[in-house]
């Protein structure tokens, strides 16, 4: 990996970190946050990938959650947003990602989808208000 790759790494990792706290994105991942951390410097990066590709896998989907949420909620707000319980799962996002998942299983794509609605309305309440400036 080069230098920019671990920098931009090391970047997602920090703003993770800001929105999910080090306690719960290591549970969400399903290491230490000792082990967490390694894994964004530079001498322990690539044998850690080796190793779990799935931990890779996890930081990606939970970056691309908070990526969503990002433009409508404060870190505050998401991280209350990952807490709360959803009807549609059973359970909140963060009680689903504490165990065992994955990217792909279909209770993950749910939190996924969930999470592009609030960005998707975002988007329209910008769109409309933009289009009629008296509504402000």
């Amino acid at each position: 990996m080069s230098c920019c790759d671990f920098e931009r790494a090391n970047k997602q990792y920090l703003e993770l970190c800001r929105i999910f706290g080090k306690n719960l994105l290591s549970r969400c991942v399903g290491v230490g946050k000792k082990e967490l951390a390694a894994f964004f410097t530079k001498g322990e990066m690539a044998p850690l990938m080796a190793v779990s590709k799935t931990i890779y896998e996890r930081l990606n989907f939970l970056n691309q959650i908070a990526g969503c949420l990002y433009w409508t909620y404060d870190y505050r707000s998401i991280y209350r947003w990952l807490l709360r319980h959803r009807q549609t799962l059973g359970c909140s996002p963060a009680e689903f990602f504490r165990a065992d998942w994955h990217p792909q299983e279909k209770k993950a794509q749910k939190i996924l989808t969930l999470a592009q609605k609030v960005q998707k309305k975002r988007s329209e309440k910008t769109l409309w208000s933009n289009l009629n400036p008296e509504i402000r």
